[in-house]
């Protein structure tokens, strides 16, 4: 077990632990880190030596769990940088709803500015501040945002 740098202890062993005397529990555990280090064991009780038994057991399947877990991150490592098969992608085609005809996703769209001069609406009956009413679908305009914060000012 030394290639492993930590272990998992269950709480389950929790209410066995406590039924040992300080004495045998601290033997216990000292048996637990010998295991894991592969060191001799010492010598316990024969009430911890039944919790040491069932401990070692579990140990050992979350050893042979953790080696399985190394192989297949092995195997999958071996198999990295390999092209994919040939078929769309997920984002391939799709066209957001804010989209014109004939753009695709990733390109590059209207500007604010453009978008603005492109749709003139009155100031003040979409906008407010800057901030476009929900479900207009219009961007804020800075020039016609200007034009609100004058008029409030005077």
């Amino acid at each position: 077990m030394k290639e492993q740098k930590s272990f998992v202890l269950y709480s389950d062993y929790g209410d066995a632990l406590s039924l040992l005397s300080d004495e045998e529990a601290g033997g216990l555990v000292k048996a637990i880190f010998a295991l894991v280090r592969e060191e001799e064991l010492p010598e316990l009780s024969k009430a911890a030596q039944v919790l040491f038994c069932m401990v070692r057991n579990t140990l050992e399947r979350d050893l042979e769990k953790y080696r399985a877990v190394c192989e297949r991150n092995r195997e999958n490592g071996r198999r990295g940088g390999r092209p994919r098969e040939a078929g769309p992608t997920q984002f391939e085609d799709e066209t957001p709803s804010n989209c014109k005809d004939g753009e695709k996703l990733g390109e590059a769209g209207p500007t604010e500015r453009e978008l603005c001069e492109e749709a003139p609406h009155e100031a003040g009956s979409v906008q407010l501040e800057g901030k476009a009413l929900p479900g207009s679908g219009l961007r804020p305009c800075q020039e016609e945002t200007r034009e609100l914060k004058t008029q409030k000012s005077l």
